[in-house]
Formats: C-alpha cells, structure tokens, sequence
C-alpha cells in the first residue's frame, strides 16, 4: 500500500468516521469508489481509485491491525 493511499484513508476516516470501511466496502468499481470518496470531499487519482479497490477486492476484504493502527496513528498492541 503506498503512503499516498494511505494518507487518503486518513482522510476518509476524518470525514466519515470510524465506519468509514463498512460503507466503502460496498463499492463495485473503481468509478464508484472514486462517487463515494467524492461525496466525503475526497479526491482520488486514478492510481489511487485502482489500488484501493484491489485493496477492497483482496482475499482480506480489509486492512490489517498494522495497516489500521498506521492510519490511525494508533499503537498496535501484540
């Protein structure tokens, strides 16, 4: 996952909240991930739009407790 996209989670996060990944986890293109972070104010390149939904459409279907806690800022506690 590259910063940028992760610096764009960040945002998204801020503006829709803690549930932000149960609402983006229903997008069904790369188009309508771009309308979503959209209707938050957030603006997604194409690269961006492309690595985020392989990211939704990955076997994991969400970020890992490390990925979470670097967007969070939070501490990953093992």
């Amino acid at each position: 996952m590259t910063k940028d996209l992760l610096t764009k989670i960040q945002e998204i996060e801020e503006k829709a909240g803690k549930n932000w990944l149960q609402i983006i986890r229903n997008v069904v293109s790369k188009e309508d991930l771009v309308k979503t972070a959209t209707k938050w104010g957030i603006e997604l390149t194409r690269e961006q739009a492309e690595e985020g939904y392989m990211l939704l459409q990955s076997e994991a279907k969400a970020l890992s407790e490390s990925e979470l806690s670097e967007v969070s800022g939070g501490i990953l506690y093992k």
